[in-house]
């Protein structure tokens, strides 16, 4: 064997070390993935619907204790503590702000609004979902792993084809192509099957041939039949309807992969760009369809089915069928799976797909991508390396199209991560101890047991108001005694004490969580969850760069058309990350804080240090992100929007039209003055026309006395526009600076700038 881990001298996968290792990608856990589900959910041997014990028939041991419905109920401690941390993570992820990852430059602001764009309307229904399982994936299990894919499907649809089409295609076809003798070849019933030939000549060579390169192997292949229907359809009335292919999805996805289900990673593995494995199970059509669409061994086919619906004992039997293939780098079949239960009955085949970084033979860094059974190959030397396929793979930008996350770091190995069944599963056995004998004792004290005598008349004794019952005096019924003491206190006590645990341990919303402590776990564990949310969607944008259309980027962002085009393979360009602070979650705290910024800080911005059109967003995705990605335009946009307005506002009252005043509230009075400057002064004819007292005003005393010497042969004020432009200058003078600077003098009372 070469230096190489998985890959042999011959080039071949080795994949009895491929096996081995995907066989210790266990759990270490004492009952496996089913115990954490039977903690999260409460379940265990005997459990009764009506939350009661009861004796189990035909068992000589199976009596309940203490006693025959006696309390098991079902507190869902752990489960409410995943809900809480897993909502506290999905609403984070919602109200992340995206900030651009290279600073405030172009390519950072294209970054931003196709992030935006992806997550808004492409992602959004998926993300809806997979944003949530990835929160509940890391609470439940202790990690999980996003797989962003570059997603290429074809789909078939009817397509109307004309004779009049055929015959035009015909006289644009170049002298000598049999083409052109198509339209006679259909009109004439003895030439039925040559006519069939050269349209399915003519299906390969102008339909198929237009396909993405990597879809055309997939494009079904047209029957004989379909073929000969269409002929004479085109015969009998000009027109016929015939498959056609055509590209129905080109577009990004993320998906989130269940740990030791969906995705294995080997337990000595500390990041995710050495080795993963992906799992799934598929028919075994499909399986054997894979042949031809995906370059399957057919040898490795024709074994794996013979495995299908075998279960393994090496690992648990959980399962995934994937029945929709995305592409890695554009060429690679990768899973992309829904789970479902698997076990020996379905019929399904088990297909396990490693991604691995390897050195090729000239020592550089490769991935590579290796398709194989767990029972198939490598169990002799003859079929040593017998795999479905084994491929070299174009990763993004070198990194494999994985990415992990974990509930917490105690150390780096990533399964090593616990979920909160495995954490909280003693405080929530306690609960229930707690609840159970607080339950039964109340039962007791309330309807204690009753000891009862021989009755004189042999009736059964009747418990209840208002019954009558023979006894003999000095053997009545009595209640028996029952425990006295403080044990109800003490129970609540206890109750209160484990719950309030379990709440501080993991940093809750509850009245006995400190709030500083709450604020540094929330912060903690958003950081981390966006963290790993922001990896994925680089790799979005990476793929976008990659596979996106030029046109539809620069429509998207705004680029300059062919922007995209030069940029495919510069990797540092298009680049953002999520943030949020988890204080936001507290709405109540959100509204304070902008209310001081706007009633304490803005005011005394006497320099304009505070960029308000970046606070105005800021608000507005503090109060509703939604509206925020619905109402906010970019801040090029907005700008662009008010020097058009004082554009306009200065055509009017050149024409000598009244100009519309702001009133004393509009916060744009300072950019339309700023603006309106701007105009008049870079235009000659407007500067011409104003009078000396109005070119005071415009461009100072000095500059007015060099202006009016400079256009004395063509100046010509008029009253009317000098006029009406001093009143608006000095409306928005008062409302954008005055009035302010007053407000401020009157709240610090002495003037700062004076």
């Amino acid at each position: 064997m070469s230096a190489n881990t998985f890959i042999l001298d011959n080039g071949r996968p080795d994949l009895g070390r491929l096996q081995s290792v995907f066989g210790r990608c266990t759990p270490y856990l004492p009952g496996g993935l089913e115990w954490l589900d039977n903690v999260r959910f409460c379940r265990w041997p005997n459990q009764s619907t009506d939350g009661k014990k009861h004796d189990i028939s035909n068992d000589p041991k199976g009596a309940a204790v203490p006693w025959n419905g006696a309390s098991d109920c079902r507190p869902f401690v752990v489960d409410a503590a995943i809900q809480e941390r897993a909502a506290m993570k999905t609403t984070s992820f919602w109200r992340a702000m995206l900030r651009p990852g290279m600073g405030g430059t172009e390519e950072s602001a294209y970054a931003v609004a196709l992030a935006e764009h992806l997550i808004g309307s492409v992602l959004y229904d998926d993300l809806t979902r997979e944003v949530e399982l990835s929160a509940q994936y890391e609470e439940h299990y202790g990690w999980c792993v996003l797989a962003p894919r570059w997603r290429r499907e074809l789909g078939v649809r009817a397509h109307e084809v004309t004779l009049e089409f055929i015959a035009n295609l015909a006289t644009q076809a170049p002298e000598g192509d049999p083409l052109r003798q198509l339209p006679t070849l259909i009109l004439d019933p003895s030439l039925e099957t040559q006519a069939a030939d050269y349209i399915r000549a003519w299906y390969q060579t102008q339909v198929v041939a237009a396909l993405p390169e990597d879809l055309r192997a997939n494009a079904p292949e047209l029957s004989d039949k379909t073929i000969r229907k269409t002929v004479r359809d085109l015969r009998a009335t000009g027109k016929a309807r015939t498959p056609l292919p055509y590209v129905c999805k080109d577009e990004p996805e993320i998906v989130a992969l269940k740990p030791w289900d969906e995705v294995f990673i080997p337990p000595e593995m500390v990041d995710e760009q050495t080795l993963v494995f992906q799992r799934e199970f598929v028919s075994e059509t499909e399986l054997r369809g894979r042949i031809v669409t995906h370059g399957y061994d057919e040898e490795w086919v024709k074994a794996a089915c013979e495995r299908k619906g075998v279960s393994s004992p090496t690992l648990l039997p959980t399962g995934t069928f994937g029945n929709a293939l995305a592409t890695l780098g554009g060429t690679t079949p990768i899973p992309m799976q829904n789970p479902i239960i698997a076990n020996t009955d379905t019929g399904l085949v088990e297909v396990i797909h490693a991604v691995y970084r390897e050195p090729d033979e000239d020592g550089i860094p490769c991935i590579y991508c290796t398709t194989f059974h767990r029972s198939v190959g490598g169990q002799s030397a003859k079929d040593e390396g017998l795999a479905a396929k084994h491929e070299l793979v174009e990763g993004m930008h070198g990194e494999l199209p994985y990415v992990a996350g974990v509930r917490e770091w105690w150390c780096r190995n990533i399964t090593a991560s616990r979920g909160l069944p495995e954490v909280s599963h003693t405080h929530q056995n306690l609960i229930k101890g707690v609840l159970d004998a607080t339950i039964d004792r109340m039962s007791l004290t309330t309807l204690p047991p009753v000891n009862v005598y021989e009755s004189p008349t042999g009736t059964q004794y009747r418990f209840g108001p208002a019954q009558q019952n023979y006894v003999r005096a000095g053997r009545e019924p009595q209640f028996m005694s029952t425990p006295t003491g403080s044990g109800m206190s003490d129970a609540l006590n206890v109750y209160q004490l484990v719950r309030s645990m379990v709440d501080n341990y993991h940093g809750l919303l509850a009245a006995d969580v400190p709030p500083t402590r709450m604020q540094m776990a929330q912060s903690m564990t958003v950081q981390r969850f966006l963290l790993v949310w922001s990896k994925a969607i680089q790799q979005v944008l990476c793929l976008c760069q990659q596979h996106m259309k030029d046109a539809d980027f620069a429509k998207i962002t705004g680029a300059p058309e062919g922007w995209l085009d030069a940029h495919r393979d510069d990797r540092s360009v298009l680049k953002c990350e999520l943030h949020f602070d988890a204080r936001e979650l507290d709405p109540e705290l959100m509204m304070e804080q902008i209310k001081a910024v706007n009633t304490v800080v803005l005011p005394s911005d006497v320099l304009g240090t505070v960029q308000r059109g970046k606070w105005t967003r800021t608000m507005l995705r503090a109060i509703n992100p939604a509206w925020a990605r619905e109402l906010l335009v970019p801040e090029a946009e907005a700008s662009q929007a008010l020097f058009e307005r004082a554009k306009n506002e200065v055509i009017q009252m050149f024409a000598g039209n009244q100009p519309q005043y702001v009133d004393e509230k509009d916060p744009t009075a300072g950019g339309l003055l700023q603006f309106t400057m701007q105009v008049v002064q870079s235009n000659p004819k407007y500067l011409a026309a104003l009078t000396d007292e109005a070119l005071v005003s415009m461009v100072g005393p000095q500059q007015a006395q060099q202006l009016a010497q400079q256009f004395a042969q063509f100046r010509q004020p008029d009253e009317r526009f000098s006029g009406l432009l001093v009143k608006w200058v000095q409306n928005l003078k008062f409302v954008g600076v005055t009035q302010p600077k007053n407000k401020q003098i009157g709240r610090l009372g002495i003037d700062p700038e004076g």
